[in-house]
């Protein structure tokens, strides 16, 4: 036997007990209540008294509705359902010899039996279950309860119920809420004993159902609710008898607490076997016919009232609540009816009361959940989301924050964001499409205002004074201020509702279309202070296995920050091979959300020394290289106009980071893009030769088979496309003015003599030589002669042509020839020279270079620099003119050696050994390959003594001849 510890005995009981022992003792006796009439006092008082107990305990609560106060029940409601019984076990109907019958039945509430001085009459009771808060369990009771001990409360309630509540609209519920609990004890007890005689007549003597009656309420606004408020509850129960006709209702936890009997009777499944299956279906037969009975004397009750509903009544009803703020009096009803409607079309017995047609002019008047969400205020529309106007399921809690995202306003307002956060739990990838659509619309509007505003400002005079200008400032200050105030808006939305959204979405694919969408937002930024550490600590956790890679939790990261996401996996790939792959696969696969970053992740990459000097310097292996043929494939298949954006977004990057490393001079890094930038042309080639491959397969399968035009159309569109990107590449003006700026920053003297530098140099007149006809034959005159202008060394250009490289029948000074030298890269130089020897003034240039790095020795020394400074620059104008001597040696060998016969040996000898400086250490390993073929010797390795001791020999054997 399972314990009931609502009727154990407790502090409740016993103080109960002791109030009505003080009370039966010192004031009236309790079996003396035989009339309501003339006792109210004394009732008040034993309510007052019981009201204090149940206070102080906290099992009710006082409550100010209007501007009266009322007792409602607390949250230990089964403790509450004990006391309602404790009271009804020690009323009037028990006499202490039944207690045998008592101990037979329910031995668990036989210690509560005769505990006061005397039984309590049945109307006191029933007044204190009314007014000390316990109005819902006493008709859990007349549900629950033995049949024939609830038929005589159902009695009493009707005799005494205009007593104890005087208000005709507080009425309606308990009466109502009787008829339903009769209902309840017909399907839990499955008896004969017959309560809906009882419930009737307490039906027909309290409800105001007739036009006399009605009349009690003075006020006709009241009359025209009250009839508003019994259709109402009177529809309630028909449905809820209705639905329970073909249904078999399961017991409540709480049955037995108001059970008499040891074991309480269930449904049909738990009745005594030995009951023949006739006999049960018989009494089911009976119980469902009971059920109808009810629900037919129901709905003639509701038939009665239908008379005294006018049209003006029926409109009035629009102004009155239903008990929720979401339906008015009139909807709910029209919703009311069109559900029993349905209920009834189940029955045929019932769905011939004339009843039925009456009821469809009303149920035209229902209105759907979502149509009365539409029409709450934004306010009504927060009360109801945060259960303010009563508890809500899920599904009507999603309703009610779909209504809410419909609203824009919503998203600026700190209250709706808030509620909106509140069920994050509810919301999915459609409302995070609601927000992102919201953001874009209130984008467009801004770019809009800002255009408006800026036509307006120029239609104003230019002239403007200093105030003015002045004034100009604090306005610009004040925009600023307001875009800044204009993303703090949207703040708590983006971190508090539409983030969560986003991580909480199991699916890839919605991801990615909400990153689509997002990455529209350029300017949409996430105010999270752990951003920057989680994504540095997801990309030193990353493994570079594509199968195991965390596409979702990478998604989330970009969805943050998808500029600087994209770039730390750039990052990774700059430096280790297997991060590449995995940086083109995953971008491949996240195509339309990978595009919109990559411009932004090539100019970071190409301006980050740090990483050019660390990335693999084989073309096979380098990512820049790799990023360029990236941009081919996914552009590819668009049009001309967004293939060649791309890649002029490649070089715009790449001609950024050689603007940068030429200010800093930092030749490595600029040296790394300009290595890159020479490999492009061979990409470029290989796409070409592909692409036509790929086109000419692709037409031998049309051929063969006689399908595949379109992909053929299409094989032949990127072939035509890829063959553009060269000449695009060559005539870009960004690219090839930011290389000349770059050659003329390059350009020193012999005391600033670097290797690194002409190093650096001779790559971008490499590239130069390759790609300046191209742009030359492309562009404006107009452009490239003010680019001109600018340059430190302009009087290296001649018709917008490098002037060394150019073929020229100018006679060469000497002296000039050496002040070009000293700027030159290694191709000029060899030009340059080679043109001396042709002039037969290379001697003399040479002397000239000469003079000049002694020139520059003993003007440092003379100077006020440093002893360390002095000894650098004398450095550095040795080393130049060594590089210069190596140019020498190389056009020496092109111009006179390779065509010379062997008879012209020795005067090349004489004249190579006059040159200045030969015998310098540096300068004679440099000449040693030109020696060894003037002194027809393969020796490997030729020593300085060696050199001189051929060089005499020979040339004292000739003089002998």
């Amino acid at each position: 036997m399972e314990e009931l510890q609502a009727l154990n005995s407790c502090e409740v009981f016993n103080q109960i007990r002791c109030e009505f022992n003080s009370y039966h003792n010192k004031v009236k006796k309790l079996n003396s209540f035989n009339f309501f009439s003339g006792n109210e006092s004394q009732i008040k008082e034993l309510v007052r008294r019981v009201n204090n107990v149940l206070l102080e305990h906290e099992l009710v609560n006082e409550k100010m509705e209007g501007e009266v106060m009322k007792i409602v029940p607390g949250t230990n409601l089964n403790q509450l359902r004990g006391t309602l019984m404790y009271i009804i076990l020690n009323s009037v109907h028990i006499k202490s010899e039944e207690h045998a019958i008592w101990a037979r039945w329910n031995p668990q509430c036989v210690h509560l039996l005769n505990q006061w001085p005397a039984p309590l009459s049945q109307l006191v009771t029933v007044t204190l279950a009314l007014d000390c808060g316990m109005s819902g369990q006493f008709l859990e009771f007349l549900a629950c309860g033995s049949p024939w001990l609830t038929s005589q409360y159902l009695d009493c309630l009707n005799e005494n119920l205009s007593h104890v509540i005087t208000d005709h609209f507080e009425a309606l519920p308990l009466i109502c809420g009787a008829l339903e609990s009769v209902a309840k004890s017909i399907c839990y007890h499955q008896t004969n004993v017959n309560l809906m005689p009882n419930a009737l007549r307490l039906l027909q003597r309290h409800l105001l159902g007739t036009e006399e009656r009605l009349s009690l309420i003075r006020s006709s606004l009241q009359r025209h609710r009250y009839l508003g408020e019994a259709m109402r509850h009177l529809l309630d129960v028909t449905l809820g008898v209705v639905a329970s006709i073909d249904v078999d209702l399961t017991l409540p936890d709480y049955f037995a607490v108001y059970a008499l009997r040891l074991a309480p009777p269930k449904l049909k499944e738990e009745q005594e076997q030995a009951q023949a299956e006739e006999q049960q279906q018989e009494q089911n037969k009976q119980l469902k016919q009971q059920l109808v009975n009810l629900t037919s004397k129901l709905m003639d009750t509701v038939q009665r009232l239908l008379p005294m509903i006018s049209v003006n009544t029926y409109m009035y009803w629009q102004d009155f609540p239903s008990g929720r703020l979401i339906l008015h009096l009139q909807a709910h009803i029209g919703n009311q009816c069109q559900q029993l409607l349905q209920l009834l079309s189940q029955h045929e017995e019932l769905q011939k009361h004339s009843l039925v047609k009456q009821l469809g002019n009303f149920a035209e008047g229902a209105q759907t959940f979502e149509q009365r969400l539409e029409m709450l205020t934004l306010g009504e529309l927060l009360s109801f989301l945060d259960g303010e106007l009563g508890e809500l399921n899920e599904e009507q809690l999603l309703q009610g924050l779909n209504q809410l995202f419909k609203r824009p306003i919503a998203f600026g307002s700190d209250e709706c964001v808030e509620s909106m956060a509140k069920h994050v739990r509810l919301l999915n990838v459609n409302h995070a499409h609601v927000i992102l659509d919201h953001l874009l619309e209130v984008k467009k509007l801004r770019q809009l205002e800002m255009e408006q505003d800026q036509a307006e400002k120029g239609q104003q005079v230019l002239a403007i004074k200093q105030e003015q200008m002045e004034e100009q400032e604090e306005e610009v200050q004040m925009e600023q201020d307001q875009e800044h105030d204009y993303y703090e808006t949207y703040d708590e939305l983006l971190v508090s509702v539409l983030l969560p959204i986003y991580k909480n979405l199991s699916n890839g694919a919605e991801k990615l279309q909400l990153l689509e969408k997002r990455q529209k937002l350029h300017d949409l930024r996430f105010n999270l202070e752990d951003s920057d550490a989680e994504r540095i600590f997801f990309f030193n956790n990353l493994n570079y296995n594509k199968e195991n890679f965390p596409m979702l939790q990478f998604l989330d990261l970009c969805f943050v920050k998808p500029l600087e996401t994209w770039l730390s996996l750039a990052q990774l790939a700059m430096v280790h091979v297997k991060f590449a792959n995995l940086y083109t696969q995953i971008g491949i696969k996240c195509a339309p959300n990978f595009r919109p970053t990559l411009n932004y992740t090539m100019q970071h990459l190409m301006q980050d020394e740090r990483l050019l000097k660390q990335c693999p310097t084989p073309a096979s292996q380098d990512f820049l290289l790799h990023l360029y043929v990236l941009n081919i494939q996914l552009n590819v298949g668009n049009n001309l106009t967004d293939l060649q954006l791309v890649q002029n977004n490649y070089l715009s990057a790449l001609a950024a980071g050689m603007a940068k490393f030429t200010d800093t001079l930092d030749y490595m890094a600029l040296g790394r893009l300009l290595q890159t930038l020479l490999q492009l042309e061979i990409i470029e080639q290989r796409h070409i030769s592909s692409s036509w491959r790929r086109f000419k397969l692709q037409r031998q399968r049309v051929r063969k088979m006689g399908r595949g035009q379109s992909k053929l159309k299409l094989a032949k569109k990127s072939a035509l496309l890829i063959r553009k990107l060269g000449w695009w590449r060559s005539s870009n003006w960004t690219l090839t003015s930011q290389l000349i700026r770059s050659m003329d920053a390059l350009r020193g003297n012999l005391g600033s003599f670097e290797a690194s530098r002409i190093q650096v140099l001779d790559l971008i007149v490499k590239y130069h030589v390759q790609n300046y006809p191209r742009f030359a034959s492309s562009s404006a005159n107009e452009s490239i002669d003010e680019l001109l202008q600018t340059l430190k060394h302009k009087d290296l250009w001649k018709d917008n042509q490098l002037a060394l490289l150019l073929d020229s029948e100018k006679s060469l000074q000497p002296k000039d020839c050496a002040s070009l030298l000293a700027r030159s890269s290694s191709l000029e130089a060899i030009k340059l020279l080679s043109d001396a020897i042709r002039q037969k003034v290379d001697r003399a240039v040479m002397n000239e270079l000469a003079r000049a790095v002694d020139l520059v020795s003993g003007d440092i020394s003379s100077s006020s620099a440093s002893p360390s400074a002095a000894t650098s620059y004398a450095m550095n104008a040795l080393k130049a003119y060594g590089f210069l001597f190596k140019c020498y040696m190389e056009a020496f060998n092109d111009v006179l050696i390779k065509p010379a016969k062997s008879s012209d040996y020795p005067c090349l000898i004489e004249h190579l050994l006059q040159t200045p400086k030969l015998l310098m250490k540096d300068n004679l390993f440099l000449a040693v390959n030109n020696l060894k073929t003037l002194l027809n010797t393969t020796e490997e390795h030729v020593g300085e003594e060696k050199i001189r001791q051929l060089v005499n020999l020979n040339l004292s054997k000739k003089a002998n001849n």
